[in-house]
């Protein structure tokens, strides 16, 4: 006959703690499994919650701006969009235009997975001015839309902006805008928010 061995205090514990740790790994999969996002839209709540390098002002709630832009967003619908909007271009415009161009040169290969944009009002767009400005920015779309429109759209979900401001958003390849930069913002920080939402992007 084989004697009981008796269980210590010091081995219970240790099954207390191989169950807790068992317990703790179930969990985490199952929360993962949980938040995995299933659009753009959920993608981009995710990122905002979790942490992002978030140098611009986050777009809150997304805003989709498909049916305001008046370009061909389906050519390049892979893309994600640094958008400018603004009136005349200023020197404040065309500081914005060159700061968002190194920018978009730094990104390196990613920059095939980024277009720029510039929108002007179409009550002062002017298609000599524009050829002008297009011989500096070859690679830049410049296309005439509504501003007013585009602000009243955006204006509950970023900071207050009138249509004289030259400012900047981020747009997903769905047209969402997930952040914005106004003059309080530094451009610099374009940059690294990109890189951040171009990691966790899916190519598509």
């Amino acid at each position: 006959m084989t004697d009981d061995i008796p269980i210590t205090k010091q081995q219970r514990n240790m099954k207390y703690q191989i169950w807790l740790m068992m317990a703790i790994v179930v969990l985490s999969l199952l929360v993962g499994f949980l938040l995995i996002p299933k659009d753009e839209h959920q993608k981009q709540r995710l990122i905002a919650l979790v942490g992002t390098t978030n140098q611009g002002g986050l777009v809150s709630p997304t805003v989709n701006l498909a049916e305001i832009l008046s370009f061909d967003t389906e050519l390049e619908k892979l893309k994600w969009t640094v958008l400018i909007v603004g009136g005349a271009c200023d020197l404040r415009c065309k500081e914005v235009l060159k700061e968002t161009k190194h920018v978009h040169m730094l990104l390196g290969k990613n920059s095939l997975r980024v277009r720029r944009v510039y929108i002007q009002d179409q009550s002062i767009y002017n298609s000599a001015r524009i050829s002008n400005l297009q011989d500096d920015h070859p690679h830049l779309s410049i296309v005439p839309g509504n501003i007013d429109a585009l602000r009243v759209a955006t204006e509950t979900a970023t900071s207050a902006w009138n249509a004289e401001e030259t400012r900047v958003f981020v747009l997903t390849p769905d047209n969402e805008a997930v952040l914005y930069y106004s003059v309080d913002h530094d451009l610099d920080g374009l940059l690294d928010d990109l890189k951040h939402l171009l990691k966790y992007s899916p190519l598509r």
